[in-house]
């Protein structure tokens, strides 16, 4: 990368791990636009993180290439598949969110060609290596678009990788973004859910983050690399429910037959089984999960629960700024 101070373009930016990228970034002295849909509450979610926020038309590649130019970005990090990773028993509705994807991407590569910009980083999802029955799978592994899911990031993959793009592709995602804090407080209430007999890898959000940092600082090699990130023990999805219920003192929640909820594709995704390894990304990216394990992630984020509903004592400098 250039001497220069390093100039980062992150599209779709406006949620927890969004945010915690672009405030990594701007603490390791990185100049960081980043993109929201949410108006004036993203906007200021963004400059809280340290970021400028920017209002691309994300469906029009001169929108997006526009925004290149206009930060200077030498490097792009596309993060429009981030609703899609997620538990599938905390991702949002996914027909509304692969349409969004399936527009959005042939634009964001055209702008990205277009810019000639020094690196691309886009995400992708594990799910399309299908279902390997819990088998290890590496990057070389064969992929199978065999899920609405898996079928677009395979094209979004081509797409990117074509204009010499680095993909990550992701485990299941979980932190404390708004979807899977709805699914702790679901299991805290004793909701019940779909059985998930499948085994697949996981990863908390800040892990995301740091490989993608990681990787906006490696040294370039050839161009196109894939990395899978993930945690370093695949659990079954099952077993992810049973984790946040010990963790909350509630125990496993209960499970709905599949015939009471006819949602095939989040059915496909609880009963398919992968296990990634992420060996590619530690040995290249000097990379490593810092929540080895689901039990671990989920602590981390229940941890900084209690801590955010902990009253806190005003400090002195606190007191006099509230008398003033």
């Amino acid at each position: 990368m250039s001497d220069q101070v390093l100039s980062v373009l992150i599209i779709n930016a406006d949620h927890k791990m969004g945010l915690a990228l672009t405030q990594a970034l701007s603490r390791g002295g990185a100049r960081v636009l980043a993109s929201t849909a949410r108006g004036a509450a993203g906007a200021s979610a963004i400059r809280t993180a340290g970021g400028i926020p920017i209002y691309p038309q994300l469906d029009r590649a001169e929108s997006v290439r526009a925004m290149i130019a206009a930060g200077k970005a030498s490097v792009v990090v596309n993060l429009v598949a981030h609703p899609l990773a997620l538990s599938p028993y905390a991702a949002p509705n996914y027909a509304k969110h692969l349409h969004s994807f399936n527009v959005v991407i042939a634009a964001i590569v055209q702008a990205c060609r277009a810019a000639q910009v020094e690196r691309f980083i886009s995400l992708s999802l594990g799910c399309v290596y299908g279902d390997t029955e819990g088998a290890i799978v590496d990057e070389d592994s064969a992929t199978q678009a065999d899920h609405p899911l898996a079928r677009a990031a395979l094209r979004a993959e081509k797409l990117t990788l074509d204009a010499g793009a680095d993909i990550l592709r992701l485990g299941y995602v979980y932190g404390d973004d708004e979807a899977s804090l709805a699914l702790l407080d679901g299991v805290k209430r004793g909701r019940a859910f779909l059985p998930g007999p499948g085994k697949a890898s996981f990863v908390h959000q800040d892990d995301v983050v740091s490989a993608i940092v990681a990787l906006i600082h490696a040294e370039r090699g050839r161009e196109g690399r894939v990395y899978n990130v993930s945690d370093d023990q695949p659990t079954t999805h099952n077993a992810f429910l049973a984790t946040i219920g010990q963790a909350l003192g509630v125990g496993a929640p209960l499970k709905l037959p599949f015939q009471l909820i006819p949602d095939e594709q989040r059915s496909a995704l609880l009963t398919q089984s992968f296990a990634l390894s992420n060996s590619r990304a530690k040995a290249e990216l000097g990379w490593k999960p810092t929540y080895a394990s689901v039990s671990e992630g989920i602590e981390r984020i229940l941890l900084l629960q209690r801590a955010a509903a902990a009253p806190s004592t005003p400090t002195t400098a606190q007191k006099d700024l509230t008398i003033a």
